[in-house]
C-alpha cells in the first residue's frame, strides 16, 4: 500500500532549495567562494628516524566568500612550479581534516561526505605528513644491486659511486628542506598555502613515531 506524504508549499520551497544547494556544491567551480590562509604552515627542524615519521601541522583558513567552501581532495605538496615537492616519495601528505572548534566540520550533500568550510567562518586545516626515509634506502640498496651486475669491474665502481652520490644527495635534500606550497582546492578552486621547514636530521637509531589518524567526523 503507498503511502501518502502531504507537503505544505514552504516544505516544497525547502526541498527545492536544498536540492539545488546540493548540486552547485557538488559542481566545481563554485562561484564567489574564496579561502584565503591566515598565516603558514611551519615544520621546526626535528630529528626523524630512518624509517617512516608522521609530524602534523596546521594552519588556520577563512572562508570570505558568500558560499561554503568544500574540501574536494587531500591536499599536496608542492614546489612553486607546481611540480611535486615530494623529494621522490621522501615526504608526503598522508592525512588530513577540517575543524572549528575542535570538531570535524563536515557535510554530505548526496551523501558525498566532504569536509567544509561555511560562508563567513573560520576553521583550521590539519594535515599530516610522513617523511619517508625507507624510501631512500630502498632506492639505494636497489641501486647497488643492480650495480654488483655490471660484467666490468671498472664499469661496477662507476654504477657504485653513483648509487652512493645518489644516497647521499637525497639525505643533503631532506636535511635542507625549506620552502614549498601546499596545494589544496575547494570547489574547484586552488589556493596555495605557503609550506615552511626546519630540514630533517636522521637518526637510524631513533624510534619511528607511530601514525596518526586525524577524525574524520564520518
Amino acid at each position: 500500500m503507498k503511502k501518502i506524504v502531504r507537503l505544505t508549499e514552504s516544505d516544497l520551497a525547502r526541498i527545492v532549495k536544498r536540492v539545488i544547494n546540493e548540486q552547485s556544491l557538488l559542481m566545481e567551480g563554485v562561484p564567489d567562494t574564496t579561502l584565503v590562509a591566515n598565516g603558514t604552515i611551519e615544520f621546526p627542524a626535528r630529528t626523524i628516524c630512518g624509517g617512516i615519521d608522521y609530524i602534523r601541522a596546521s594552519v588556520e583558513l577563512s572562508n570570505t566568500g558568500v558560499a561554503d567552501a568544500y574540501i574536494l581532495s587531500r591536499p599536496s605538496l608542492k614546489i612553486g612550479n607546481g611540480q611535486d615537492a615530494s623529494l621522490n616519495g621522501q615526504i608526503v601528505t598522508v592525512d588530513f581534516n577540517v575543524t572549528i572548534n575542535g570538531k570535524p566540520s563536515v557535510s554530505s550533500p548526496e551523501d558525498q561526505k566532504q569536509f567544509y568550510i561555511p560562508k563567513g567562518k573560520k576553521a583550521i586545516l590539519n594535515i599530516v605528513i610522513a617523511t619517508r626515509v625507507a624510501s631512500i634506502e630502498g632506492t639505494f640498496k636497489s641501486e647497488w644491486a643492480n650495480a654488483s651486475k655490471e660484467p666490468s669491474r671498472s664499469q661496477r665502481e662507476k654504477q657504485e659511486a653513483m648509487a652512493k652520490s645518489n644516497r647521499i644527495l637525497a639525505y643533503n635534500k631532506l636535511k635542507n628542506l625549506k620552502s614549498v606550497v601546499l596545494n589544496l582546492r575547494y570547489n574547484g578552486q586552488p589556493i596555495q598555502i605557503p609550506v615552511n621547514f626546519g630540514g630533517f636530521t636522521v637518526d637510524s637509531t631513533r624510534t619511528c613515531d607511530a601514525p596518526i589518524q586525524l577524525p574524520k567526523g564520518f
